[in-house]
């Protein structure tokens, strides 16, 4: 099993734009839990199989294309991402205590 937190950027360099990053407001500390195989076949799919705080019943899938200047020690991806979940409602619930 690996644990991977990759960074998603607008190209294929480091210091491009970053486009997801769940640090700040509703998704704070939210991440997708993802399932699958890091093959070397030009283009695959793993699937969305949860997640957690904001994503905790998430799923979906991740297409993704291997980039042809990927090497042995740094895989680039184009992914396509589809993410599907419902906001949890709050809701305040109080009681009575009628044992008095």
């Amino acid at each position: 099993m690996y644990v991977h937190d990759w960074v998603l950027t607008t190209g294929l360099s480091a210091t491009e734009n970053v486009v997801y990053v769940f640090r700040d407001g509703r998704l704070a500390g939210s991440a997708l839990d993802v399932s699958g195989i890091t093959e070397v076949k030009p283009n695959s799919q793993w699937s969305i199989t949860g997640g957690t705080v904001a994503f905790a019943s998430a799923h979906g899938t991740i297409k993704f294309i291997n980039s042809q200047s990927s090497t042995a020690t740094d895989a680039i991806k184009e992914l396509d991402i589809h993410v599907f979940h419902t906001p949890e409602a709050t809701v305040q619930v109080t009681t009575l205590d009628r044992s008095a």
